[in-house]
């Protein structure tokens, strides 16, 4: 990994180049011509870190499982994740 992105009480490492293809909200974040694009650490506010890990997941295997705090009502964490994917653009999420 090259980075670590942290939301919430969370830290995940992550790979620009992995996360950066398929995100234009992260590729434009780690290519900007500002601070962030050389940095390590990535901090997301405002998301909750199993949405947010249900992302990553979605990068590295194309799939995501809802976590056991959402199984009485998992189109609400489905529609979380597609929020999210909006907020992020990412494709096919």
């Amino acid at each position: 990994s090259d980075c670590t992105i942290t939301c919430g009480d969370h830290s995940w490492p992550a790979h620009k180049s992995i996360i950066c293809a398929q995100s234009k909200h992260f590729m434009g974040a780690f290519s900007s011509p500002y601070v962030e694009a050389n940095a390590t650490k990535y901090k997301v506010d405002n998301e909750a870190s199993e949405v947010f890990e249900a992302m990553l997941r979605h990068f590295y295997s194309r799939s995501y499982d809802v976590p056991d705090s959402y199984r009485r009502s998992p189109v609400t964490y489905h529609t979380k994740v597609h929020n999210l994917a909006l907020r992020y653009d990412v494709q096919g999420l």
